[in-house]
């Protein structure tokens, strides 16, 4: 289970602005089947031994929910970095699978 004070105490630790964890929070609570779908693509990903990008990763949610459930997609680009972080927060053994860069609105 993840638990979302514990990730927004890891974004601050990692630098990330308040009014931006709780601007990603916002969304993520709104759109619960795309957490659902990333985190379960990247799983089968790791199973299959691939080693994805999480912008890849997102892509395959932007399918699977438009396209296959002719759902319209709202999720922001922005936020997939924060999707990646959120993944490794939960699955600490998997940490290191996606290679994290400095992304918008995280301090040097």
């Amino acid at each position: 289970m993840l638990s979302l004070s514990t990730a927004r105490e890891e974004l601050r630790r990692e630098g990330v602005p308040d009014q931006t964890i709780d601007a990603f929070f916002e969304s993520f609570k709104t759109n619960p089947e795309i957490w659902s779908l990333f985190e379960r693509y990247t799983l089968d990903a790791i199973e299959s031994k691939r080693k994805l990008g999480a912008k890849a990763i997102m892509e395959r949610v932007r399918w699977e929910s438009e396209v296959e459930r002719r759902k319209e997609f709202k999720v922001s680009n922005n936020w997939t970095a924060y999707y990646a972080r959120i993944f490794a927060i939960k699955h600490p053994a998997f940490r290191t699978y996606f290679d994290f860069k400095q992304v918008r609105g995280v301090s040097a």
